[in-house]
């Protein structure tokens, strides 16, 4: 398996993970909102993330990662990251 930074060009490869890996009352809306992330202007700026098997077809991407910045609003000089979304190829 090999991981790396996506980019734009992964977009269709992360949202058909993200449409694959959740259940049909939330696919649809991980998957747009992972494919988003990837053009979102944050600071810091949100590592997005991708596999690859290259044992199976060369070049699929089997899971996607997003870590998106996370304020506080009572502790303005924190800076954190949440998970999400996360998703998996189930196969």
């Amino acid at each position: 398996m090999q991981i790396h930074t996506a980019a734009k060009l992964d977009q269709d490869g992360i949202h058909a993970v993200h449409l694959s890996a959740f259940p049909e009352n939330e696919r649809v809306v991980v998957a747009k909102l992972a494919v988003d992330l990837l053009t979102e202007d944050t600071k810091p700026t949100t590592l997005s993330l991708i596999a690859r098997d290259e044992s199976d077809k060369p070049g699929d991407i089997i899971g996607h990662a997003a870590f998106s910045p996370v304020t506080s609003v009572n502790e303005p000089s924190f800076t954190g990251f949440i998970l999400a979304p996360l998703g998996v190829k189930p196969a």
